[in-house]
């Protein structure tokens, strides 16, 4: 069976005090909120979560169910999650373990760093082979907006608080499934400007002088 391994090392900032941006990160509805295609089918009492992630490859949507197993360090703003799971055939299975951490970041704000691998196996393999890397990298920055997003509209509703008392619920919308080939198409994007600002230095750069006898 193919096999392929995509290491995670991945810093962001935040506009959030370190405390606030903890508390959303280790709040499972607003990870699951955050990250595309994901969705909790049950949490179990000794915080074990089961659930699916959805992934668009074209025409077909691939559904990984499987759990995941946080541990959290909250005086050190540090956890880690450990997840397993495979495909609604088994034929494409799925390991990962994640490290993360909230330190004070710039201008008031807090750093976010995630550290970990994603082993797959299966006729997935090749595609994350392929380009795993850079989805990750993608999928994480998509992941950092999103929990931005979150931090603004948690400090909106702390600032404007429900003149009764009561606070409403959080509507958690359907799960999306993550468009892999928007990801691929992005990340192709991505490595293109960065061919073309590396292509553009080197023909700025002066030519060595030849020194004539």
């Amino acid at each position: 069976m193919q096999s392929a391994t995509v290491s995670i090392d991945e810093v962001f900032q935040v506009q959030a005090p370190p405390d606030a941006a903890w508390k959303l990160l280790t709040d499972p509805a607003v990870v699951v909120r955050c990250m595309p295609g994901a969705e909790i089918l049950e949490e179990r009492a000794d915080g074990t979560l089961l659930g699916t992630l959805k992934v668009r490859l074209g025409p077909t949507v691939v559904a990984f169910r499987g759990e995941v197993t946080p541990t959290f360090d909250h005086p050190m703003y540090q956890g880690s999650l450990a997840a397993q799971g495979a495909d609604g055939q088994g034929r494409t299975r799925a390991r990962a373990t994640t490290g993360f951490s909230v330190a004070p970041g710039q201008c008031s704000g807090a750093q976010v760093s995630l550290t970990g691998k994603i082993e797959v196996a299966g006729p997935l393999a090749p595609f994350v082979r392929t380009g795993g890397a850079h989805l990750t990298r993608r999928m994480v920055a998509d992941f950092s907006a999103n929990l931005a997003a979150q931090l603004e509209t948690a400090a909106a509703s702390a600032d404007d608080p429900p003149t009764d008392g009561n606070v409403a619920p959080r509507p958690v919308p359907a799960a999306a499934p993550v468009n892999g080939f928007r990801l691929l198409a992005a990340t192709v994007l991505d490595l293109l400007r960065s061919g073309i600002r590396r292509l553009g230095a080197l023909i700025r750069r002066p030519a060595p002088r030849k020194d004539h006898p």
